[in-house]
């Protein structure tokens, strides 16, 4: 069974290939390091709400919807 932090990562990862975006882009359009956006993606962070709500504006979508959209993914 996959932890949150994991299912977190790979809705982002599968986000940004959806919109053709690079870690790099991606990450440096919510102004964040592309280090750090790699441990998300990989699971190794524990991210904070204030953080999912970054991914989520980067994405044009609220919180409540990636929330939604995590819950969905296996």
């Amino acid at each position: 069974m996959s932890t949150i932090n994991e299912k977190l990562g790979r809705l982002i990862v599968k986000m940004r290939k959806e919109r053709n975006q690079t870690q790099e882009d991606f990450a440096w359009s919510i102004n964040t390091d592309r280090r750090y956006m790699s441990d998300v993606e990989l699971g190794k962070r524990n991210v904070s709400l204030d953080f999912a709500d970054k991914v989520a504006q980067g994405f044009g979508i609220s919180l409540y919807e990636l929330f939604v959209l995590l819950e969905k993914e296996p």
